[in-house]
């Protein structure tokens, strides 16, 4: 025939193109989106303005500003997952700026066994590239942990400032969020693109989090102020769409007043929680032998996985470039 296809253009309107036979077609590509107001693209989802917060407050929202279940009397009977558009920039930014060129024991190589000294096989990843980001929006998880953020407030007028990582690289825009007077923080904890959703869901199970690699400072969730450290337990899927990626949560944590101990210590969950004088513990590694500082607390419901990633490792190349640990997508 005389054509293959067909342009179809009328004045003022987008161009169509129209193809007969499926063959000519191939979907490389698949796209979720969602309609954002004007606004919002140019202060991002997760950028709210001063008036967005002084809303929340003045109608009794119990929500962050900036969560799509931001409005009075919304309850609790709700989880979703949005994808973070906006914030997607200041979680890669946040990655890169606390990851360090340390590893310890729990950073397995090749074989699987932990990296050598001096990492012979240049097995250490130079960072990480975030590929999707979400915000998880669970309102019953959101309660617990508001419910324990409030309980921290009233047994501590303030805490020991233990100038976390983290903390000290948000932009002040978002670093506003947190209560730091009693150490609230985003802290990651690193996991699988496959297990992340089911921990976004449902929380975390104390029980299970710290068995991949042991639990230097007793039982408890263990969460990392450097995403160097949590890709140490981050694991990769090993088939379905983000076979060879990896996962981390961005999670809001109330650490209160924390025992600081450089060395370990099987039994420090023993004196931490209500009734004693800490609400956490930081393993000071970094102080000890130059790694790294956990954060460790005792109870889920101080916890709330509120972004999730899943990203690739970046690994030094021979020509002193990088390169993506997975195919890229």
């Amino acid at each position: 025939e005389e054509y293959d296809s067909t342009v179809a253009e009328s004045a003022g309107n987008p161009r169509e193109f129209v193809v007969y036979d499926s063959a000519q077609v191939y979907p490389e590509y698949a796209l979720v989106y969602e309609h954002v107001a004007p606004e919002h693209l140019e202060y991002g989802v997760d950028g709210p303005s001063y008036w967005e917060h002084a809303r929340s407050v003045l109608f009794g929202s119990i929500y962050p500003p900036y969560w799509k279940h931001c409005r009075p009397g919304a309850g609790t009977d709700f989880h979703d997952m949005f994808p973070a558009m906006k914030f997607k920039s200041v979680l890669q930014e946040l990655a890169t700026e606390t990851w360090k060129h340390k590893w310890t024991r729990d950073r397995a190589g090749a074989n699987g066994h932990p990296i050598p000294k001096g990492d012979p096989y240049g097995e250490m990843p130079a960072g990480i590239q975030v590929l999707q980001a979400w915000r998880v929006e669970n309102g019953e998880m959101w309660s617990h942990y508001r419910q324990t953020l409030q309980a921290v407030t009233s047994a501590r007028s303030s805490c020991t400032d233990l100038k976390i990582k983290t903390t000290g690289a948000l932009k002040w825009n978002v670093r506003r969020r947190l209560r730091t007077d009693i150490n609230e923080a985003y802290l990651w904890h690193g996991t699988s693109p496959r297990a992340v959703l089911g921990i976004a869901t449902e929380g975390f199970n104390i029980d299970l989090v710290g068995t991949n690699v042991g639990a230097m400072f007793g039982r408890g969730a263990y969460m990392a102020e450097c995403s160097s450290k949590a890709d140490e337990y981050s694991r990769d899927d090993k088939d379905g769409y983000f076979a060879g990626c990896f996962a981390m949560l961005l999670c809001r944590v109330v650490l209160g007043e924390s025992q600081v101990l450089q060395q370990a210590d099987h039994h420090a969950h023993e004196r931490v929680g209500s009734g004693f004088g800490c609400d956490s513990t930081c393993g000071d590694r970094e102080s000890a032998v130059g790694t790294y500082r956990e954060f460790i607390v005792p109870k889920a419901t101080a916890i709330y996985p509120e972004y999730a990633i899943i990203y690739e490792r970046i690994r030094p190349s021979k020509s002193g470039r990088v390169r993506a640990h997975s195919a890229s997508r």
